[in-house]
Order: structure tokens, then C-alpha cells, then sequence
């Protein structure tokens, strides 16, 4: 018995002699440059407790904020949705009665192209030891370990190395992260 790989192919079909009819190409558009990048706002002068969220809960008022960011030196950059959001806040800090302030402190506000490089760091040395290097939003926890309360799998681990002394247990070393937070997740 043969294949149908061996059996000869006899086209039914008559080939189309007329050649095909090309369509016209699209209009180009002219190329469109990219969106402007949100307006961004840095906040100088923050208090060394000054979280995201107390930095967003202070500037949602004004607009719309996509996303906030809190260095380690106190300096925070808040970008905003739209425009007019980020004038209304900028407005409301240079408003000589009231103006934005953190712990009966103003801060000082400016557009983020405005900053010119280290002088959003330009705080006093003073102000600037007491910065703290943990993150602003979730402050360090002390283990269970430190305080004498380790859970129970791990009091059981002996140290191999150590003499009659009771503390068996090592502790890691903790390590800090940079938070940023997004509006559209909290």
C-alpha cells in the first residue's frame, strides 16, 4: 500500500493570473513625542518621623499623587496626576499665613526641576544626625529573641560552640529597606 506522501499532488485549482492589488499604505503620523513626566514636587525640611503616609495624607488634599518617595536625609519627592494638582500644592506652601508644615515646622516646596544637585540635601548638620537610616514607613522591630521571648522551635537549637551559657539561640542581623508607595495600592 503507498502513502499519500508518494502519491503525485494534481491541483484542481487554476492559479490566479492577475497579479494581486495592493492597498495603500496607512497616513503616516507624524511621530508624537513621549508624555510629559508627572509633576513632581520635593519637600525639604521633613521631621526624621515623617512617614509616606503622613507625607501623602498632608498632599492628597491638593490632587491626585501617583507616587511619594522619602530619602534617607529627610528630603521627600511627591509626584502628582496632573498638573494643576501640583501648582495648588506649591501654591499652598509659599502662602506666607499658613503654608505646609510637619510638626509645627514648614517645609519648603519646590518643583522638582528647580533642585539643583545635593541641594535638596542642604540641611543643617544638626538636623541631619538625627536623620535616622531605617526606613520612614514601617520603623524596625526589635525580635521576640532580644527580649527573652524566643519561640519555642528555636530555643531548642544548641550552639555547638558555646559553653554551659543559656543563650542558644543567634540572632540575624537586621537589615533596613527603602519604601516606596504607590496611590494605587494603598
Amino acid at each position: 500500500m503507498s502513502r499519500k506522501r508518494e502519491k503525485p499532488y494534481y491541483s484542481r485549482h487554476v492559479p490566479y493570473s492577475y497579479p494581486k492589488r495592493h492597498r495603500p499604505l496607512p497616513p503616516e503620523d507624524p511621530p508624537q513625542d513621549k508624555p510629559a513626566p508627572p509633576p513632581a514636587l520635593v519637600v525639604i525640611g521633613l521631621p526624621p518621623d515623617c512617614s509616606v503616609l503622613d507625607l501623602k495624607s498632608r498632599f492628597e488634599i491638593y490632587g491626585s499623587i501617583s507616587r511619594i518617595r522619602i530619602d534617607k536625609d529627610g528630603v521627600g519627592f511627591i509626584s502628582f496626576r496632573s498638573k494643576s494638582a501640583a501648582d495648588s500644592a506649591l501654591a499652598a506652601s509659599l502662602d506666607p499665613s499658613f503654608g505646609i508644615s510637619f510638626d509645627s515646622h514648614r517645609v519648603q516646596v519646590m518643583w522638582a526641576s528647580e533642585v539643583k544637585e545635593g541641594e535638596a540635601g542642604g540641611i543643617e548638620g544638626e538636623r541631619r544626625e538625627r536623620r535616622s537610616s531605617l526606613s520612614k514607613l514601617v520603623k524596625g522591630e526589635t525580635p521576640l529573641s532580644k527580649h527573652g521571648r524566643g519561640n519555642r522551635l528555636s530555643s531548642a537549637i544548641v550552639n555547638p560552640n558555646a559553653s554551659t551559657s543559656n543563650s542558644s539561640v543567634l540572632d540575624p542581623p537586621i537589615k533596613s529597606r527603602e519604601i516606596v508607595a504607590y496611590d494605587d495600592i494603598l
